[in-house]
C-alpha cells in the first residue's frame, strides 16, 4: 500500500494530466470548429455540406452567425442552404429567427429551402415566427403550407388554431395530416373550433376534426358530449363517433347525460346511448349503477342500453340480481329477459323469490320470455323452500304450457302454501290434460276459496264429465268465487 506522500504524488500527477488532456482536447475542438468554418468557403458543394454536418455534430453556438451567412448568400447552392437552415434549427438559436423569416416569405426563393426554413423556426421556438408561419399555410405549395402547420404546430399557439382548422379540407392529404397533429400538439384550445367543424358540410372537414378531437382524447369528452345535446345533425352524429373512439374516458360523462332527450324527438338520431352502445363492454359496469339513479328516465335509458349492447351485459346483470339496491336487481331482471341467455335461467329463477315484489314480477316476466328452455329450472323451482318462488314458478309452467310440468304441478296441488296450489290448479288448465281431472276435482274440496276457485276454472276448460257432478256440488257450496269461476 502507497503511503501518505505517495498518494499526494499520485493525486498530483493525475491533475496535471486531466488538465492537459482536457486543455488538448478543448484546443483540438477549436482547430477543429476553424477547419469546419474553413470548409464552409470550399468551392465544393459537398464539402460545404459536411462542414454543416459536422458543425452541427460539433453543437458551437459560434457557427449560428456563419450559418446565418449562408442562408443569405444569393449566390449559394440551395442544397447548401437547406442544409444551412437545417442546422440553424437544429441550434435553436433566436439570432437566427429573423433571417429564416426573410427567407420563409421570400416566394422567389428555392421551394426546399422556405420549407426548411418553416421547419427550422419551428424547431427555435419563438413567438415572432407565428405570424409568418400562419401566412405561410396560404401558400400554393403543399409541401410549405405541411412544412409551416408542422412548425405551427411545435410552437403550440391558439392564434394558429383557426388558420390550420381551415386545413383540414385542404386538396392535399399531406396538409391535412400536418395541420391535424399540429392542432393535437396545440391541445385544449383546439377543442371548440374542431368541435364546430363537425357540422360542416364537407365530410371530409368532419372527419378531420373528429381525428383532432380523438387525438386530443381526454379533455374533449365535456365538449363532445355537450355536442350530442345539439340540435345540428352531423354535429352529433360526428361528436357520437369521436366519443366513441375516445373510449373508456366518455362513458362516465355520457352517462351523466342520460337524462337529456332532444326536444325534436326526430332528431334523436344520436343521443348519449348511441355511443356507450358502440363502446360496448367497458360501459357495462357503469351502466349497471346508472339503474339506482333516481331518475325513471336513466334507469330506461340504462336499461336500453344494456340490452343493446347484448352478450357483454349477461354476467354482470346476472350478478346484479344479487345487488342491495332493488332498482338494480328490477331492472337487471327485465334485461336478462329482452337478452334471453340461458345462463340466466337459475338466476332469474332465484329472483322469483325476492323479497320486492317488482324483481319477482319482472323476473317472471323475463323467464317467460326465454321460454321452453326455462322450463326444467321452473320444475326444480316447485320444490324450493320458498312459496314466492313456488307459485310463481307453477304459475309459469302453465303460461309456457311446458308440458313436462304436468305431473310435477299435480303434486303442487298439495303444497302446504295456498298460493302455491291456486297457480298450480290455474295452470293445469292450459294443459287440457285427462290425467289431471282426478286432482282437480279433489281441489274443489281445498279450504282456501282461492284454490277451490282456480280448480273449477281449470276442469270448465278440460270440459271432462268426471266434473260435472263435483262442479255441481261445488256451485252449491255457497263460495262467491267457485260460483264466479
Amino acid at each position: 500500500m502507497f503511503n501518505k506522500p505517495c498518494n499526494r504524488l499520485l493525486l498530483a500527477f493525475i491533475l496535471t494530466f486531466l488538465t492537459g488532456f482536457t486543455q488538448a482536447s478543448a484546443q483540438t475542438e477549436q482547430d477543429a470548429f476553424e477547419g469546419y468554418i474553413e470548409q464552409l468557403a470550399e468551392r465544393n458543394s459537398k464539402q460545404r455540406i459536411a462542414a454543416i454536418d459536422s458543425l452541427i455534430q460539433l453543437g458551437d453556438l459560434r457557427a449560428v452567425e456563419p450559418l446565418i451567412d449562408v442562408v443569405k448568400n444569393a449566390d449559394e447552392t440551395w442544397t447548401v442552404k437547406e442544409k444551412a437552415a437545417a442546422a440553424l434549427g437544429a441550434f435553436a438559436d433566436k439570432r437566427a429567427v429573423q433571417p429564416l423569416t426573410v427567407v420563409l416569405n421570400d416566394v422567389e426563393a428555392n421551394l426546399y429551402v422556405r420549407c426548411k426554413a418553416a421547419y427550422a423556426l419551428g424547431e427555435i421556438g419563438d413567438l415572432r415566427s407565428i405570424e409568418p408561419l400562419i401566412a405561410a399555410l396560404k401558400d400554393r405549395n403543399s409541401h410549405l403550407r405541411t412544412n409551416a402547420a408542422a412548425a405551427l404546430g411545435k410552437l403550440k399557439s391558439s392564434e394558429a388554431v383557426n388558420p390550420l382548422i381551415s386545413l383540414l379540407s385542404d386538396e392535399d392529404t399531406e396538409v391535412q395530416d400536418s395541420a391535424i397533429i399540429a392542432l393535437v400538439r396545440i391541445g385544449s384550445p383546439s377543442i371548440e373550433p374542431a368541435v364546430s367543424a363537425l357540422s360542416n358540410s364537407d365530410k371530409e372537414f368532419r372527419d378531420n376534426a373528429v381525428k383532432v378531437l380523438v387525438n386530443i382524447g381526454k379533455p374533449s369528452v365535456d365538449y363532445l358530449v355537450e355536442a350530442i345535446k345539439s340540435e345540428d345533425v352531423n354535429r352529433r352524429v360526428y361528436a357520437s363517433q369521436a366519443l366513441v373512439q375516445i373510449g373508456d374516458a366518455s362513458i362516465e360523462p355520457l352517462i351523466d347525460v342520460l337524462e337529456y332527450t332532444p326536444s325534436d324527438m326526430r332528431l334523436n338520431v344520436q343521443d348519449a346511448t348511441a355511443p356507450l352502445i358502440k363502446i360496448g363492454a367497458p360501459c357495462v359496469e357503469p351502466l349497471i349503477e346508472a339503474l339506482k339513479d333516481n331518475s325513471s328516465v336513466v334507469r330506461e335509458k340504462a336499461t336500453n342500453t344494456l340490452i343493446r349492447i347484448g352478450n357483454p351485459s349477461v354476467a354482470p346483470l346476472i350478478n346484479a340480481l344479487e345487488s342491495g339496491n332493488a332498482y338494480i336487481r328490477i331492472h337487471s331482471a327485465e334485461a336478462l329477459g329482452e337478452l334471453g341467455h340461458p345462463d340466466a335461467i337459475e338466476p332469474l329463477c332465484d329472483a322469483l323469490k325476492d323479497n320486492n315484489q317488482r324483481v319477482r314480477k319482472n323476473a317472471r316476466d323475463a323467464l317467460f320470455k326465454i321460454g321452453s328452455p326455462a322450463g326444467e329450472a321452473l320444475i326444480v323451482s316447485l320444490d324450493d323452500n320458498n312459496p314466492y318462488k313456488r307459485s310463481n314458478a307453477a304459475e309459469l309452467l302453465g303460461a309456457l304450457q311446458y308440458r313436462n310440468a304436468v305431473e310435477p304441478l299435480t303434486t303442487a296441488l298439495n303444497d302446504i302454501d295456498p298460493g302455491v296450489r291456486a297457480n298450480a290448479a290455474s295452470s293445469l288448465g292450459e294443459f287440457d290434460d285427462l290425467s289431471t281431472v282426478e286432482p282437480l276435482i279433489e281441489a274443489l274440496g281445498d279450504g282456501y276459496p282461492s284454490v277451490r276457485a282456480e280448480a273449477a276454472k281449470s276442469l270448465g276448460i278440460i270440459n271432462d264429465p268426471r266434473s260435472v257432478e263435483p262442479l255441481t256440488r261445488a256451485l252449491r257450496s255457497g263460495s262467491a268465487e267457485v260460483r264466479e269461476s
